[in-house]
């Protein structure tokens, strides 16, 4: 399954991520008796370790591991004190630390492969639910990723809007989806970023 935040980054999309990661909890509780939380590097910004404390208070889970880097955990982990199991692990100097160059180039590796089946669709939206994931104009959502859904909280699958004819009010997604008559709701997100969004041109 998947849950769709509005971008490929967390940054700037903090509730939807905390959103996301609750909606995929419950999930994966229903069909399983533990659940594991990878979660995403996200911990040098200034707003990460408040991030992660509404995280922990969400979900309470179990038990915590945290893979610390020289001091660049230190203050979230002073908020995760009172945590009912928190394991503090030195990560093994032998693991070199990933670049933000290498971590942009293995998303964009990741959304290439992602929509390397994808076909374009034409959605009326006289007949779904459109929001957007964060400050987004709607008056030009074209250029953008967005997530189709079924109207019941569950997205389906990601898109990238390609074409929007406001007289008509039909908007173009290119997307992996393989039949959009379950598609009920669509939300615009971001715009595109790397070579995904010259493909969509």
């Amino acid at each position: 399954g998947l849950v769709f935040v509005g971008d490929v980054t967390p940054v700037g999309h903090l509730l939807q991520l905390a959103t996301g990661i609750a909606l995929c909890v419950r999930a994966a509780a229903a069909v399983a008796e533990i659940v594991l939380i990878d979660t995403p590097g996200y911990v040098a910004d200034a707003a990460a370790p408040a991030l992660w404390w509404n995280a922990e208070r969400l979900l309470h889970p179990a038990r915590i591991v945290a893979l610390r880097r020289a001091g660049e955990l230190d203050t979230l982990l002073a908020g995760l004190r009172k945590a009912p199991s928190l394991d503090v692990i030195d990560a093994p100097k032998t693991i070199p630390s990933k670049s933000p160059e290498q971590r942009r180039l293995h998303r964009e590796r990741a959304i290439e492969q992602y929509f390397a089946d994808a076909h374009s669709h034409e959605i009326h939206l006289d007949v779904v639910s459109l929001r957007t994931a964060g400050p987004v104009s709607l008056a030009n959502p074209v250029g953008r990723l967005a997530a189709l859904d079924n109207g019941h909280g569950v997205d389906l699958a990601i898109g990238i809007t390609e074409n929007y004819d406001p007289a008509e009010r039909i908007l173009s997604i290119r997307s992996p989806i393989p039949d959009i008559r379950a598609v009920a709701g669509i939300t615009i997100g971001g715009p595109c970023a790397g070579p995904f969004s010259r493909n969509s041109q």
